[in-house]
């Protein structure tokens, strides 16, 4: 037996270690045979010398080891073949491609430094007089600077300082005032989903609503989407152009980490501009000329747009001087509301004036005139009711005009389709005149074409409607 025992002993000493550890457990001999073989240890004729029923103390710490090491193939490697990097991609291509992907390198190196080296160039406009008295080369810094300044600018402030066209060289707009509407959440509201993708809901009233403060307002749809994307939503809410002005996420400011709209650079009077948005982010730089828009949600029976007209009419009605003195005072309150309860006031309080006025005796050649006119007086109109029933004409006139705008609809999309096309021919051919470069293009906008006129007055009063109803024919 103990000639046996060394036989075993000798290849695999770690064998006889683990028989002799303290935690021990017992197995038979047939299951020691099955360990021996599968760890290719010394043949089961070398224990042949144990009885049938033997039981061999035996620890299994080892076959754990074992079998870890040999499901986990990477742990029995060298660790120098273990830790060696692996090859790149560039290390695995031909010499050709190599050679390819370096001179694609050095020409985007050598494109790089020509781009640096071309914008410090002098500019064309006088601009460059404040480098004419500086050298060479402090003067190209100053260029490089200037148009890498012009570049950041691109992304953070609009095009302009006057992103509408002066008003003297464009036909009197219906009022002195310019209202700037928000288009998400104020007009419409999109959503998206994998079924059906982006999809468009028009608020409640807004064809209503666009077309009567047209008629009342120089309207200006100022929206944070960019032009690709606001202009298809535009084309579809607005088709006969309604609005004739439209700004996008290209003329508003990043203010902050926000997106801001900066009714200052409309090049209008603010003391008679108004914005309506539903985020107060965008009206921050101007709060006291905001009317803050509840966001709409596709709820159903919403009438905000149609609530606020009353308000919005007064401003022309009764001539505002600065809404920036009226609308503060409506910032924390439902304005529709507010607004309702301030016209009854006032309407009550005029109507006692008037009656007052009346009562006071006639002194003087008053007293004379009314004398010799007694019986031919009518009952006069107080100044408060002659001012409610010009906003009822106005409202019939624009109520008839909107009937008459939804029946002709068909026939003014396809004149007004024909109209954009002219227009958007005269801009294509004005940019290859003046041959716009991509760094004109990216720093002052497209060029500025005005609209094409009308040939005659009879065409430009059937696109609109409202002057159709007020000719003198009607």
């Amino acid at each position: 037996m103990a000639s046996s025992l060394l036989l075993l002993t000798r290849p695999h000493t770690n064998l006889l270690l683990s028989l002799t550890q303290p935690k021990r457990s017992t197995i038979n001999r047939n299951s020691l045979i099955k360990v021996i073989t599968l760890f290719r240890l010394p043949s089961y004729r070398t224990l042949s010398l144990f009885p049938a029923k033997t039981i061999v103390p035996m620890n299994t710490s080892f076959i754990r080891r074992q079998t870890t090491s040999a499901t986990n193939p990477v742990e029995n490697l060298p660790k120098k073949v273990r830790n060696k990097p692996k090859k790149s991609s560039v290390d695995s291509m031909s010499p050709e491609a190599k050679r390819a992907y370096e001179i694609t390198g050095y020409i985007m190196f050598a494109s790089t430094l020509g781009l640096v080296i071309y914008s410090g160039r002098p500019f064309n406009t006088d601009r460059e007089n404040q480098y004419k008295d500086l050298d060479t080369f402090t003067a190209w810094c100053k260029r490089l600077g200037a148009r890498t300044k012009d570049l950041f600018h691109f992304f953070t402030e609009p095009p302009s300082d006057k992103l509408l066209p002066d008003q003297d060289s464009l036909p009197p707009p219906p009022s002195p005032y310019t209202l700037v509407i928000n288009l998400d959440q104020t007009l419409i509201y999109s959503t998206w989903d994998r079924e059906n993708g982006w999809r468009l809901a028009k608020r409640p009233g807004v064809d209503y609503f666009l077309f009567f403060v047209a008629n009342i307002f120089e309207v200006v749809i100022f929206t944070s989407q960019p032009s690709y994307i606001a202009e298809q939503i535009l084309m579809k809410l607005d088709p006969l152009g309604l609005v004739p002005y439209r700004l996008y996420r290209e003329s508003t400011r990043y203010v902050e980490g926000k997106i801001v709209k900066d009714i200052s650079k409309l090049n209008r009077d603010l003391s008679k501009v108004i914005i309506m948005d539903s985020n107060p982010d965008s009206y921050s730089l101007q709060p006291e000329n905001a009317i803050a828009v509840p966001p709409w949600k596709e709820d159903p029976n919403d009438t905000f747009l149609i609530d606020i007209l009353p308000f919005l009419e007064s401003f022309p009605l009764f001539t505002v001087n600065d809404v920036r003195q009226i609308l503060p005072q409506y910032k924390e309150e439902n304005i529709p509301k507010a607004y309702a309860a301030w016209e009854e006031q006032w309407n009550k309080q005029q109507q006692l004036e008037w009656e007052n006025k009346l009562k006071q005796p006639k002194k003087g050649l008053a007293s004379l005139v009314s004398a010799f006119s007694s019986g031919q007086i009518q009952e006069q109109i107080p100044p408060y009711k002659q001012k409610l029933m010009q906003r009822q004409i106005m409202n019939d006139e624009i109520n008839n005009s909107y009937r008459d705008y939804k029946r002709r609809a068909p026939e003014l999309q396809q004149m007004y389709k024909s109209s954009m096309e002219n227009w958007q021919k005269q801009v294509e051919e004005s940019m290859k005149e003046k041959r716009t470069t991509l760094w004109e293009l990216m720093t002052q906008g497209v060029p500025q074409v005005p609209m094409p006129d009308l040939p005659s007055d009879q065409d430009s009063s059937q696109l609109n409607p409202l002057k159709q109803t007020n000719s003198p024919s009607q």
